[in-house]
């Protein structure tokens, strides 16, 4: 299943950063080939929320697209 993690890099709840890239290393390690990581700089935690949130929305759509539509 591909999974896609997206965070803000200045999201204290994710502790900067830290907790979705040792989130992304563990998929890594069990063997997940289809894990994709995005930190956005200067973002925090609601980058849905977010001044550049239509960039966040196109990553989104644009991943589900190659990841999830073009795979079937």
């Amino acid at each position: 299943m591909p999974i896609f993690i997206i965070s803000g890099e200045e999201d204290p709840v994710e502790e900067y950063g830290r907790l979705v890239n040792r989130l992304y290393g563990i998929y890594k390690n069990v063997g997940s080939t289809l894990v994709d990581i995005k930190i956005y700089p200067s973002k925090r935690h609601e980058i849905l929320n977010e001044i550049n949130r239509e960039e966040v929305f196109e990553d989104i759509l644009n991943w589900i697209k190659e990841k999830v539509y073009e795979r079937r």
